[in-house]
């Protein structure tokens, strides 16, 4: 017989999957406008394209808790990692 209830360790695993999406979306998004107050365009339209990819994962992953009837909640976004150049901010995405 099939549970009505989803399991509570997929659960973790998709929250904290979220949680991961959501934060390298603000961290694409922000680099992107700093790296575009240096006037590197090129690079800033990179970054905001990272910071799309990374949009698309974290819809797939809120389209599949509420499949299994679970409202999504990213509780734990990371703090925002800034450098003062483009090589050192490539650097901390590598991390």
């Amino acid at each position: 017989m099939l549970s009505a209830r989803p399991d509570q360790k997929v659960l973790g695993y998709l929250g904290r999957a979220l949680s991961l999406e959501l934060s390298a979306v603000q961290q694409y998004t922000t680099q992107a406008r700093l790296v575009a107050t240096w006037g590197l365009s090129e690079a800033a339209a990179s970054l905001r394209k990272e910071a799309e990819e990374e949009l698309q994962h974290a819809d797939r992953i809120i389209e599949r808790m509420l499949a299994i009837g679970v409202a999504p909640n990213a509780s734990q976004l990371r703090s925002v990692k800034l450098a003062a150049d483009l090589f050192a901010l490539l650097q901390i995405n590598q991390q």
